[in-house]
């Protein structure tokens, strides 16, 4: 008697009458690919209707221009968001389709045998037994029936796989173009004019032998941008030497000289407290560092912070220190302060620089 097998090991490959598919699965992911298309939409609709209350109006400057710029470029990338999201959900209805359709035929295949003997294994898989050879040829023929179907259904899935694989590539794109990037700021004092006072007893402040240290500091904060207060401009080469050695990165520093004053390096010694330089250059820096986040930076100015008419040491023919009065008749109101010097004899001045961040293409 002819004995037909209409299963494989479920260990090896499913079954003939089954895809093992979860359509279900996959129409909840399409769900989910849906609901990023919706929020998509609304953050492209809210940020349009914001907009227009801006563009439309007779706002023209170059700030207006970068601003729709920058608009287009958000507004673009969620729409494509919004078309990315619509077809991955599209794609995984269909597929979920083709699955339950596939399901449905060989399962009407399979009923077509209803008549024929047969036997389920411990494993699940089915054995027939046909009555005669009429039966046996109707086992093989629906056999035969079923396969194109599966055949159908891994083309169908490969197809998907590689729309996936680029799908994938594309968002990946969107989220790298728009993930969020940190700054790190730090604000250091580093008090190299103290080197000065040292005989007072005050504090040490960063000197030249300090200056690798000051940039393994900054390479450890992971810092971006650093403002320096209190620095001479003689040690700013080499700080960005040391942080370039020590980042990889390129750092551009922007100096605003305050005032200059004599400086020496230490108190080892006679010779070493007269080894110092007469004007050394004295101020306040910021240093930029490009990379993936920082395109770039510039100075901008240099902006005095000095009262307006003070000056630095104020030369005696302008009367006494500033808060005093001179001896005015009794009765008669004082006259006013004069203007005022500067009472450590050092200027104030700001470094400004205008810091670039990358933004998508």
């Amino acid at each position: 008697m002819d004995v037909a097998r209409a299963d494989r090991h479920p260990q090896d490959m499913p079954s003939v009458w089954e895809t093992s598919a979860d359509p279900a699965a996959l129409e909840s992911a399409a769900g989910s690919w849906r609901a990023l298309e919706m929020l998509a939409v609304s953050a492209l609709t809210t940020v349009n209707d914001a907009a227009r209350q801006v563009v439309d109006t007779d706002w023209r400057s170059d700030a207006a221009e970068a601003y729709d710029d920058h608009r287009h470029k958000v507004t673009r990338d969620l729409q494509a968001l919004a078309d990315l999201a619509s077809q991955a959900a599209t794609k995984l209805d269909g597929l979920a389709a083709t699955c339950r359709s596939t399901q449905a035929e060989l399962t009407r295949l399979f009923h077509t045998l209803d008549g024929i003997p047969r036997a389920v294994g411990n494993l699940g898989a089915i054995t027939f037994h046909p009555a005669d050879v009429a039966q046996s040829a109707q086992v093989r023929e629906t056999i035969q029936a079923a396969t194109p179907h599966h055949t159908h259904l891994d083309e169908e899935l490969a197809l998907a796989e590689g729309s996936f694989t680029t799908a994938r590539s594309d968002l990946d794109e969107l989220i790298e173009r728009w993930r969020p990037r940190r700054v790190t700021m730090v604000n250091l004092n580093i008090g190299s004019g103290h080197d000065n006072n040292q005989l007072a007893g005050a504090r040490e402040g960063v000197g030249p032998d300090d200056v690798d240290e000051l940039a393994e500091l900054l390479d450890r904060e992971n810092a971006d941008i650093v403002t320096i207060q209190e620095t001479f401009q003689g040690d700013l080469d080499d700080l960005e030497h040391e942080l370039e050695e020590a980042t990889g990165d390129n750092w551009n520093i922007a100096y605003s000289e305050a005032s200059s004053k004599y400086r020496w390096t230490g108190m080892g010694g006679f010779d070493e407290i007269f080894s110092g330089h007469l004007n050394e250059s004295f101020g306040n820096a910021v240093l930029v560092r490009e990379g993936d986040t920082i395109a770039g930076s510039h100075e901008i100015d240099e902006p005095r912070l000095d009262p307006e008419g003070s000056w630095l040491e104020p030369p005696e023919e302008h009367g006494p220190p500033t808060g005093t009065t001179t001896t005015t008749v009794p009765g008669t109101p004082p006259p006013p302060p004069l203007d005022p010097g500067i009472p450590d004899g050092e200027g104030r001045s700001a470094a400004h620089t205008e810091v670039e961040f990358t933004v998508p293409d």
